[in-house]
């Protein structure tokens, strides 16, 4: 199967539009070295997702950026002592609490950093989407 190619070429106006696109795709601060708050937007829509990173220690998600690894506040291992607990309503209990402590503590991060997050957003599993 031969596929065929056009080159087009864009005009200064158009390449600078993408350019500032591009660099709105992903935002990121941070708190020192220990915790990064991303902003990203959403191709081809306009919703914004945050969340927030911080170094890699068993997090059930994890990325790694510049040769370090992080994880997301929100998907950290769970502890020995929820671990072993047996199943049933109490377990269930404790990794629901342990789950909800780090998205609220995901939120309050995202809402220090960036304010604007909070307006007519939807939280879940510790990351804010909203349009924009």
């Amino acid at each position: 199967m031969t596929t065929a190619t056009k080159q087009v070429k864009l005009s200064d106006a158009q390449v600078a539009r993408w350019e500032n696109v591009a660099a709105k795709r992903e935002t990121t601060a941070t708190i020192g070295d220990t915790i990064r708050i991303e902003r990203t937007m959403i191709w081809g829509s306009r919703q914004v997702v945050y969340s927030v990173w911080e170094p890699y220690s068993g997090h059930q998600e994890q990325k790694t950026i510049d040769g370090k690894t992080w994880g997301r506040i929100g998907s950290r291992q769970l502890p020995a002592h929820i671990d072993r607990l047996e199943g049933g309503a109490l377990r269930m209990e404790a990794i629901s609490d342990w789950y909800y402590d780090q998205w609220y503590e995901a939120y309050a991060v995202i809402l220090d950093t960036y304010s604007e997050a909070g307006k007519n957003c939807t939280a879940a599993y510790g990351e804010v989407s909203k349009d924009e």
